[in-house]
């Protein structure tokens, strides 16, 4: 049986490729987008691979492997778009980890914007934050 795979986010770059990814490798693949910060480019890549999915309860139950990236990951548009952020970020999180089933795999991203403004990196900085 073919392993399935939903990726929120999934015509975002990160998650174009994963999917792209997934779907060469033999598994069905499915994923919600609300086309907010996607390209055509990211879409473009995976259209013939993947089955667009809204999060339902009944979809989520049926997936072996859920990978979360839909976020908007800009703070130009936290104003802006403070309501799509907390859907994305806190109740889709929450509605996937609710429905999922007990074996699923759940994969989680943040984006950068988690670690603030860093105005200097120095090469031999070890990643600690």
């Amino acid at each position: 049986m073919r392993k399935k795979c939903y990726i929120t986010g999934g015509f975002g770059f990160i998650g174009s490729h994963i999917a792209e990814r997934k779907a060469m490798n033999g598994c069905d693949v499915y994923v919600y987008d609300n086309m907010s910060t996607a390209t055509t480019e990211s879409y473009l890549a995976v259209r013939g691979l993947v089955l667009f999915a809204k999060p339902t309860k009944e979809n989520i139950q049926k997936m072996d492997e859920i990978y979360h990236f839909g976020s908007v990951a800009s703070p130009v548009l936290f104003d802006v778009k403070a309501r799509q952020i907390i859907e994305a970020n806190v109740e889709l999180t929450w509605r996937l980890l609710e429905n999922c089933k007990d074996d699923a795999k759940f994969f989680f991203a943040s984006s950068s914007e988690i670690y603030g403004d860093s105005y200097c990196i120095p090469e031999e900085y070890p990643g600690l934050v």
